[in-house]
């Protein structure tokens, strides 16, 4: 909006007469610089693409946006930097402006650890934007120049890995192995960039595929063609550069997402395009100004009528597209609802958090019936059985809750599914039993307070048998 405002730079004037009162009648007419209209088309785009809703909409994933802000802000402060250090022979280095870029990348690493390609996009802007890479001696000098930040990128990488490890949510190489990853990377690469040209079909969790062979020719064409979009860019490097920096771009922001280390079990997400977007959108946005500059040549009128409509007529298909998007996330039912209507393939993770909707809206016999469809399509669903078994003895069902917690414990022993047997034996009347398990409990996590509670209610309860007993199983998220 600020670019556009800022391109109403010239006043269209008309005289016109009343009676014998002359008036002047003024309205801003737009003048547009090639460099200005690319900007405005770039970030109309970004702002209005509903590939990016998931990241706005989504509480959770707001800090797309924080870090998004403090990863342009770092761009800009390495702007000047890079123009000032044009102006002198030898660059200075932890000036104002390096500093500047430096604090700003902090801010977005600690919003987003996404943001750790930094480094290597400045050095594409080196190359591209600011030409201070001309030659291997200018390539080593800019690369020792971004040494901090390449060792903040490693520091925050191990960091978040070993974050992810120990939440088990990085998937084994036995599971998942690298030539699946690459294949599967592949296809997602253009998966987006055919998403920010069409917008269909978006829906907020991607089953990851199954049977997926690198050699199958669902997935080597993919891998051929990123070869040759690779290739094409570096035969027309020395005449348009640009192609070959946004191509690159897109791919180093992509690289901490695209599957290599694969966390959960989603495929992709329109999340992770967020900053990624800005490199296919840029050409975009240069495809608009050449337009432009054609339609505005002399003998060229009528492309113009019809580039304006074209232009109007795709901003308000966007809109209506991104807030139809929005009303996906109105709430937790809604959305797993629609991704459980609109993917073919049914997913055992939007039956099992649509569940979870269904519960804390006391519906728990769709929560059940969620939980059960779950576990049937994904046998060793742990979570599922979990909160399956703490609906069932919500509903005054033990018998059936001391099952799945039994299936539950046989998949994943963890001390508070003991503590929540425990509890569905004590309103079994089985206190023996239910000692066990909260003993057991103790014994796997000796700081966690649910077994020592469930201790000290056995004893209370083997003493005063009349006395009213609350069960509260806990319900994994």
């Amino acid at each position: 909006m600020v670019l556009l405002v800022a391109a109403l730079r010239e006043t269209y004037t008309h005289p016109f007469r009343k009676g014998d009162t002359q008036f002047t009648f003024s309205v801003p007419r737009f003048a547009f610089d090639k460099k200005t209209l690319i900007a405005a088309t770039t970030g109309l785009l970004f702002g209005l693409h509903p590939l990016h809703v998931e990241s706005v909409a989504w509480i959770s994933e707001r800090k797309d946006v924080l870090c998004g802000l403090f990863f342009l802000l770092a761009l800009l402060s390495y702007t000047k930097y890079a123009e000032a250090s044009d102006e002198k022979e030898r660059p200075e280095y932890f000036n104002r402006d390096y500093l500047f870029t430096a604090g700003f990348f902090i801010l977005a690493l600690l919003s987003k650890p996404m943001a750790v390609t930094l480094p290597a996009v400045l050095l594409v802007l080196d190359w591209h934007l600011f030409e201070r890479i001309r030659s291997f001696k200018t390539f080593r000098a800019a690369f020792v120049e971004k040494l901090p930040f390449f060792g903040l990128s490693l520091a925050f990488s191990l960091v978040s890995v070993l974050s992810q490890r120990s939440g088990k949510a990085i998937i084994s190489m036995e599971h998942t192995p690298h030539s699946v990853r690459f294949a599967v990377a592949a296809e997602t690469i253009f998966s987006y960039m055919g998403k920010m040209v069409l917008p269909v079909n978006l829906v907020p969790f991607y089953q990851y595929p199954k049977d997926v062979s690198l050699l199958s020719p669902k997935y080597l064409v993919f891998i051929v063609l990123a070869i040759g979009v690779s290739a094409a860019c570096l035969a027309v490097m020395k005449k348009q550069k640009v192609l070959l920096a946004a191509w690159g771009y897109y791919l180093i922001t992509l690289l901490p997402v695209i599957g290599i280390i694969q966390v959960g079990f989603q495929a992709k997400a329109d999340r992770y395009t967020y900053l990624p977007s800005l490199g296919p959108l840029l050409i975009i946005g240069l495809a608009a100004a050449w337009v432009h500059e054609k339609t505005t040549r002399e003998g060229k009128g009528i492309l113009g009528p019809v580039a304006t409509v074209a232009t109007a007529a795709l901003i308000i298909l966007m809109s209506y597209a991104t807030v139809k998007q929005i009303g996906i996330w109105k709430n937790s039912l809604v959305l797993w609802n629609y991704v459980i209507e609109t993917k073919s393939e049914k997913s055992a993770i939007a039956y099992y958090h649509r569940g979870i909707a269904y519960y804390d809206l006391r519906q728990l016999d769709l929560a059940i019936q969620d939980y059960s469809r779950a576990v049937s399509l994904k046998s060793d669903y742990d979570e599922a059985y979990n909160n399956r078994a703490v609906a069932y003895n919500e509903k005054g069902e033990p018998d059936l809750a001391i099952e799945d917690f039994n299936k539950d414990i046989s998949l994943n022993p963890h001390y508070k599914i003991y503590v929540n047997r425990g509890n569905a034996y004590l309103s079994e009347g089985l206190w023996d039993k239910a000692e066990e398990d909260f003993r057991k409990s103790i014994e796997l996590n000796p700081q966690y307070y649910g077994g020592y509670n469930g201790l000290g209610m056995v004893s209370y309860l083997k003493g005063q048998y009349d006395m009213p007993l609350k069960i509260s199983p806990e319900r994994s998220i």
